[in-house]
């Protein structure tokens, strides 16, 4: 596992349980290798009658980091802020991560030589399965870290074969509004002019509500365009004499 400095405040994280002490249940970051404790008032809501129905030494849990104090190094996390959708997506990330080190452990032998290429991925890429689905589509991405020609080509082969490339579809309300006699043209054509520039469905819901729609492979980066898209729709039905505005956050 790679060292990293520090995780986000606000991030969820997988981590495995090392002791329970008093009120504070100690924590591995697993991704970080850094230490967390949960007080029991975050371990779940109300009163706890027995923490080890929660928590037990070894397990597996996800976790939301509340506060850093990168002087001390003390960080707070939180059980029970986590809910049931966010615990799935970082337990399939971890489960991704394991598939992506059990091949790179089929093509390189040299536990050292493992580890270095590891690290130098997860540095750029943070997750080795985001590198792995970047490769499916520019093998040159491959030829900066220290694989050999025969390694670099199997690795390709290895993740053809075994990794399913998943998609995720974001989606995004917002409201779209001309009181003009023609207005439903002109957020016809304001749609149609987002489209030409953004990679987007755009979906009726019910006046004057409409999702734009995105599938990607890298949420945060479709989360990004589909917002810069939904601006830019904004924007253009704005000097057609509309107006639009964005109803909550990207949802998946």
């Amino acid at each position: 596992m790679v060292d990293k400095k520090f995780p986000e405040e606000e991030e969820a994280v997988l981590c495995t349980i090392k002791n329970i002490i008093g009120t504070s249940v100690f924590c591995n970051i697993d991704s970080y290798n850094l230490e967390g404790v949960i007080n029991f008032s975050e371990v779940a809501p109300g009163r706890i009658r027995n923490i080890r129905d929660y928590v037990i030494p070894n397990k597996k849990i996800v976790c939301l980091v509340l506060r850093i104090n990168k002087d001390s190094g003390h960080i707070d996390l939180s059980l029970r802020r986590v809910n049931s959708k966010t615990k799935k997506r970082v337990l399939e990330e971890s489960q991704r991560e394991n598939n992506a080190i059990a091949i790179l452990k089929i093509l390189v032998k040299d536990e050292l030589k493992l580890n270095q290429i590891v690290e130098e991925i997860r540095g750029d890429y943070k997750f080795l399965s985001i590198f792995l689905q970047k490769l499916i589509e520019d093998k040159k991405i491959g030829s900066k870290y220290n694989f050999s020609n025969e390694e670099l080509k199997n690795l390709i082969r290895l993740v053809k074969e075994r990794i399913k490339i998943k998609k995720y579809k974001l989606k995004l309300k917002v409201s779209l509004k001309s009181n003009d006699s023609d207005g439903i043209n002109r957020i016809v054509n304001s749609i149609k002019e987002t489209k030409k520039k953004y990679d987007i469905l755009v979906v009726y819901e019910s006046a004057p509500k409409y999702f734009l729609v995105k599938e990607t492979k890298d949420v945060k980066k479709g989360s990004k365009e589909l917002r810069e898209a939904a601006e830019f729709l904004m924007e253009v039905l704005k000097k057609n004499n509309g107006r639009g505005e964005i109803i909550g956050e990207v949802e998946s």
